[in-house]
């Protein structure tokens, strides 16, 4: 699995080396942070929720364009 847009809002991840070989794994846009290390992969933090439907309300006016 890659885990490379947000499952929320489809923006891309960005990536930060930890210690112990970790990876702390963010979305720019709605906050929501995973750690992956090896296979695991665990949310550390909840999406912002008006991030998300503001973000789904976007690309559907573009859509709609």
């Amino acid at each position: 699995m890659e885990l490379t847009q947000c499952p929320y809002d489809a923006t891309p991840i960005e990536a930060e080396t930890l210690s112990g070989g970790s990876m702390l794994l963010t979305c720019a846009r709605c906050s929501a942070a995973w750690e992956w290390h090896g296979a695991w992969l665990r949310r550390v933090r909840e999406p912002d929720r008006d991030a998300i439907r503001a973000a789904r309300e976007e690309r559907s006016s573009e859509t709609t364009q």
